[in-house]
């Protein structure tokens, strides 16, 4: 299920995708993210795709490009990934993504609709899906 499949100590890569960092993807980093995933000091079920815009047009080659890596790679990792943008609003190029993700949290966190008490998600607006790549 979609909830056992989360487990502590998944890599998160929000400073990769934010147009301002200083964070370049390069082929040294793809290989320490999945060298990464295999340490055993601390399990990792999977990989969170995270921060600023992974979907962000100028990401999309770098983040297809490491989920396809992890895919092939990792199989048995779960690839989720959070995104302010609607599944419904994706362009093509970035629903190819998607096809490599297992979980996709969507939609903008909205401070008057917090819920701390939500699964996954920071406010009501954001949307789960189960993807099962």
């Amino acid at each position: 299920s979609l909830s056992n499949a989360l487990r502590n100590g998944c890599i998160p890569t929000s400073s990769i995708w934010d147009l301002n960092s200083e964070c370049e993807f390069t082929d040294e980093l793809l290989d320490q993210i999945v060298e990464g995933l295999y340490d055993r000091r601390i399990p990792k079920q999977g990989l969170y795709i995270t921060g600023e815009d992974p979907l962000h047009p100028d990401n999309c080659t770098a983040v297809s490009r490491l989920a396809r890596e992890v895919r092939t790679r990792c199989p048995e990792k779960n690839i989720w990934l959070w995104t302010g943008r609607t599944y419904q609003r994706l362009e093509p190029e970035q629903r190819s993504v998607l096809a490599k993700i297992y979980a996709l949290i969507d939609g903008r966190f909205v401070q008057q609709l917090y819920g701390p008490s939500l699964s996954f998600r920071s406010s009501f607006n954001q949307r789960l899906l189960e993807l099962k790549a």
